[in-house]
């Protein structure tokens, strides 16, 4: 998803809007200094043609990911996993669209939760306060303030595409686990099913969950089966199966209707046509 934001992020410029098309044809890249070629595949290793931005992310195609790394520039990429807080080692490589390097389930979850919380960066805590037995609080640390890092309106464009998921991608065995409302996520699984990832959250809490094995190891299965399920009985614990709010539109958002096929304006006379948001102008 990072890769779409950078793609989307208003501060650098667009690449890409929601109702683009990307090509998901095969294709080669080579690695710098590397003197190899990589040549990414998807899940199933099917190829479909073009594909909008919202279905590439939806179904979690790793060959459009791919291309719209090398698009933006996987420099670009690293800048933004940067504003919104992975500090961990990020190789500016083209297989770092896909998610292969290394971070902590914090790291992920913070950088979700600044999507989520309209690109106002968090800062985790392990607590707040110390206290003794006798109630009394012993050290006493005021919560840091958030920090804006990424535009509202480009925040809520990758919100939508994370709801997206949800309800028509990989993540879609969130509505038949029977939760309701508004959820966004995104389910990962790295080569060989050795890690099963998927994050999600609501108006009001992010989680995140790895599924995996201290000594590297195939689990068996993709993360919308194995790291899924966990996250969606831990979701119905926290807040029950109807989850309240909503994720707010900010300013700097509109809805146009577009012509599915193509992405472009839906005129009168178009046999279809289909809502769509964009940055203003």
């Amino acid at each position: 998803p990072f890769v779409y934001v950078a793609a989307l992020d208003r501060r650098t410029g667009p690449a890409v809007t929601l109702a683009s098309f990307i090509e998901d044809e095969p294709f080669e890249v080579e690695v710098p200094g590397d003197d190899q070629i990589w040549r990414p595949e998807n899940y199933d290793h099917i190829f479909r043609g073009p594909v909008s931005v919202r279905e590439a992310l939806e179904r979690s195609l790793n060959v459009p990911a791919a291309r719209l790394g090398e698009q933006v520039g996987m420099t670009r990429v690293v800048e933004l996993a940067r504003r919104l807080g992975i500090r961990s080692p990020l190789p500016a490589v083209p297989s770092l669209a896909l998610g292969t390097a290394e971070i902590s389930p914090l790291e992920l979850a913070r950088a979700y939760a600044t999507l989520a919380n309209g690109g106002r960066r968090p800062t985790p805590r392990m607590f707040v306060d110390v206290v003794e037995i006798n109630g009394m609080a012993q050290e006493s640390r005021p919560l840091d303030a958030s920090v804006a890092v990424l535009d509202p309106a480009t925040a809520y464009l990758g919100v939508s595409l994370l709801e997206g998921v949800v309800d028509r991608g990989t993540a879609r065995r969130i509505r038949s686990a029977g939760l309701k409302g508004p959820i966004a996520a995104k389910t990962g699984t790295t080569d060989d099913e050795f890690d099963l990832w998927f994050v999600g959250f609501t108006p009001e809490l992010v989680a995140v969950v790895w599924v995996g094995y201290d000594e590297p190891g195939p689990v068996g299965m993709p993360s919308s089966r194995g790291a899924l399920p966990i996250w969606a009985d831990f979701l119905k614990q926290a807040v029950g199966t109807e989850v309240r709010g909503r994720f707010a539109q900010p300013r700097g958002i509109v809805r146009v209707d577009v012509d599915p096929t193509s992405g472009a304006l839906a005129l009168s006379g178009c046999p279809a046509r289909k809502p769509e948001l964009f940055l203003e102008g």
